[in-house]
């Protein structure tokens, strides 16, 4: 399953795709999806499910912030992960 860690700039999602690939996570910058209340500047992070607990570490670690975490369903829409 594709998660998405979604963070409120480019910057940040630029910033924590480069951390994570410090440790072997492939993760790809995309636009957040329409209609996540995340706001029209958010970016995120999308990636295989098995890469998350990893990834949460690193941006933890790092003190970068993201704003939620969304697993996109079978059907192409997106929920809410709470980890």
């Amino acid at each position: 399953m594709q998660i998405v860690i979604i963070f409120k700039s480019v910057t940040y999602a630029q910033r924590a795709e480069r951390l994570i690939a410090k440790k072997g996570v492939t993760a790809n910058i995309i636009k957040a999806p329409f209609g996540i209340k995340s706001g029209s500047c958010a970016y995120g992070l999308r990636m295989d499910e098995r890469n998350l607990s990893l990834a949460l570490s690193v941006l933890k670690e790092a003190g970068l912030p993201y704003r939620e975490i969304l697993a996109k369903r079978p059907d192409g829409m997106y929920r809410e992960v709470v980890v």
